[in-house]
């Protein structure tokens, strides 16, 4: 059992570390007069400004920078400032305005909700053709929502990245919203297809799926190219036919494609809570090691509060013996079970 301690929320900001293999747990902020403000926040862009006349990338930004400042900053209206505003000292304080790359935001979220460009390229996010917009003479301009229409190869746009660079991005989102391509195969989002896709035009050769099932055709691949596969750390369980509770599809999908006969027998875990973690065929890598930083608490049976749905997932594929379960969609209470709060 975890040491027990305190959740502290200071304004609206939630602090958070990396631990084991960068999973994100949220932990209290220090309890020191110069530490007392949270010191990260949510990878979300939703831009407010604020009353110093600078345009934060989310209002949690906004309040550790009034926390910094004795509360003297407050949020005026909603979206960007309507000048072009000098970024703020954190890394993640930055405005996207036309003011040069030294004010240009540099860190963007993860989120995979393209928008086409005026110079005919696909962007990520309107984070990120902010930043472009910033980084350049100011005319980019966004035309509409969703991709460009295709004018060139998967290779020379910016799908992901907007850099037109004509390289494939470095990596995806852990964002679990799988897709089937045309021939069959699954992937853990569309980012991943579209960079399968474009790994393979590069290098002319077969790309290992990334996603959860084989196509309706075809021989199973070895264990090496099955290991090989990438899976999300998102935690959505479902039931494999032999009894073991998998961390969601695409870990299945790894399974079968070791053991064609392990097939999805239901969503969500199998009866008794029998995870991968107790199966003399499976290892507790089957586990995620990493969740997002999304601060959407629960509540466990062990009166635990849980920093996410995903993080409660861990704790209960890492630790099957507890048989942990859920309580409520939101931190434990005193009266949580019998048992004092507690937070990791």
């Amino acid at each position: 059992m975890k040491t027990i301690s305190t959740i502290v929320i200071a304004a609206v900001a939630i602090a958070s570390v990396r631990a084991g293999n960068g999973g994100g747990i949220l932990t209290p902020a220090a309890s020191s007069s110069t530490d007392k403000c949270a010191s990260a926040c949510p990878a979300v862009f939703s831009p407010v400004c604020g009353s110093d006349g600078v345009t934060y990338s989310n209002s949690c930004v906004l309040s550790i920078a009034s926390c910094k400042s004795n509360n003297s900053i407050t949020q005026v209206p909603e979206g960007e400032c309507a000048t072009t505003l000098s970024a703020s000292s954190s890394t993640t304080e930055t405005s996207v305005g036309n003011s040069g790359s030294a004010a240009c935001a540099d860190m963007c979220p993860m989120i995979y909700k393209p928008v086409c460009g005026s110079d005919g390229v696909t962007y990520s996010n309107d984070c990120v053709l902010g930043v472009a917009k910033c980084k350049g003479d100011g005319t980019l301009t966004q035309v509409s929502e969703g991709e460009c229409p295709v004018t060139s190869s998967p290779s020379k746009s910016s799908s992901l990245g907007g850099t037109g660079s004509g390289e494939c991005p470095g990596g995806c989102t852990d964002v679990f919203e799988p897709v089937t391509d045309e021939n069959g195969i699954v992937y853990s989002s569309k980012c991943y297809m579209q960079l399968a896709k474009c790994k393979k035009e590069d290098e002319s050769s077969s790309s290992p799926t990334l996603g959860g099932e084989e196509p309706a055709s075809g021989e199973k691949d070895d264990d090496s190219r099955c290991e090989n596969r990438v899976c999300t750390m998102e935690y959505a369980p479902v039931c494999g036919s032999d009894g073991v509770t998998y961390s969601n599809a695409c870990m299945l999908g790894i399974a079968n494609c070791k053991d064609a006969s392990i097939t999805q027998a239901s969503e969500g875990e199998c009866e008794g809570n029998y995870s991968p973690n107790n199966s003399a065929s499976a290892s507790s890598s089957s586990c995620p090691e990493a969740c997002n930083k999304i601060y959407s608490p629960v509540c466990g049976s062990d009166g635990v509060t849980y920093g996410n749905e995903c993080e409660f997932g861990v704790a209960s594929c890492k630790h099957p013996d507890f048989n942990i379960t859920k309580v409520a969609d939101t931190a434990c209470t005193s009266s949580s079970n019998g048992a004092q709060q507690q937070s990791v």
